[in-house]
């Protein structure tokens, strides 16, 4: 008997590594999937809220521009992949932070809190059906157990045992921050490298104290002037068809760090931290806040960390490798 006993733990541990590593794939294809789409050029940064029809259809659900609910089916139709199913045959379940699907502003967002990780979503394998899990509906308890089935959809949790078959993938902040953050730097890199192109210099920066988006006259460094513009305003001028997008406006909004220099002054920046470089503009973003950084303040050191807190030369600049809990910035350096 002990043996048979021992040969069945066997036996079962076998099958979870196995249905582990034939969902791992799956899960990652899901996950860069959701990476792609927080890419896209009209909505950087933002996720799309899950898809809550039975049968599913792969297309997200909204109410009134709101996710109709923040776990459901992965929308595979709305992030343009094939259905993504997992060993079982089921289509894998997602979740996402309320404040990446929204035009709350980047920076400001509550993450999920996913296999003990802060994180932006999650894909969950809801494998096969245990006891009492009929699945003939969309109610989660009839394919998620434990804390991912009891309504806080804050967090998630993979617990392999006879009652939980749960596997879940997290789409960490250390994943989502520096490709989004990098990618959003240089469309606006491009969208300052075609006003100079058009205008002769680069716009004045906006008050980064005051937290609104409009440029100051003879600010050098401040917030991205993501609002208005001078000595030409956007899409006026010699500025005529340049301006920021729409998701930029709401989502990006007043913490940006951006830093230029006349010019008459050529490369006037100087960044260190990975070696020492110089340009004539520079912008930086924030990542998540780190211990001590709270968001409610336009306090510089509330969002950046090293020289880039007090806008003093020389900046600071760390890829993204060597992010660390105490600097997490995001630089992005303009040279033309």
């Amino acid at each position: 008997m002990a043996t048979t006993a021992a040969i069945g733990r066997i036996s079962l541990s076998e099958i979870k590594l196995q249905r582990i590593a034939s969902n791992s794939l799956g899960m990652l294809n899901a996950k860069q999937a959701l990476l792609g789409y927080a890419l896209k050029e009209a909505r950087i940064g933002a996720l799309p809220c899950p898809d809550t029809d039975f049968p599913p259809d792969g297309l997200e659900n909204l109410s009134l521009g709101q996710c109709t609910a923040l776990v459901g089916w992965l929308p595979y139709n709305t992030l343009n992949v094939p259905p993504l199913y997992d060993a079982s045959g089921t289509l894998f379940w997602y979740s996402v932070g309320s404040d990446f699907t929204t035009n709350t502003t980047i920076s400001r967002a509550q993450p999920l809190t996913v296999n003990g990780n802060r994180a932006v979503a999650a894909v969950i394998s809801a494998n096969q059906s245990l006891p009492g899990q009929p699945r003939t509906s969309a109610a989660i308890r009839q394919y998620l157990e434990g804390t991912n089935s009891n309504g806080d959809i804050s967090v998630f949790d993979q617990i392999l045992s006879d009652s939980n078959n749960d596997l879940v993938l997290a789409v960490v902040e250390s994943d989502y921050w520096p490709v989004v953050e990098h990618f959003n730097l240089a469309s606006l890199a491009s969208l300052l490298s075609a006003y100079k192109d058009a205008c002769g210099t680069y716009p004045w920066a906006a008050s980064f104290s005051v937290g609104t988006g409009d440029s100051v006259d003879g600010l050098f460094s401040g917030s991205f002037p993501i609002d208005s513009a001078s000595p030409n305003n956007w899409d006026e001028g010699c500025a005529t068809g340049i301006e920021p997008t729409q998701s930029q406006k709401d989502k990006w909004r007043s913490h940006i760090l951006y830093s230029f220099c006349a010019p008459t002054n050529g490369d006037c920046l100087e960044v260190s931290g990975n070696g020492v470089q110089f340009a004539d503009a520079m912008l930086v973003s924030p990542g998540t806040p780190l211990v001590g950084q709270v968001r409610t303040s336009t306090a510089l050191s509330a969002y950046f960390e090293g020289n880039n807190a007090n806008t003093s030369t020389p900046f600071s600049y760390l890829p993204a490798s060597q992010h660390s809990p105490l600097y997490n910035d995001v630089t992005y350096f303009i040279d033309d």
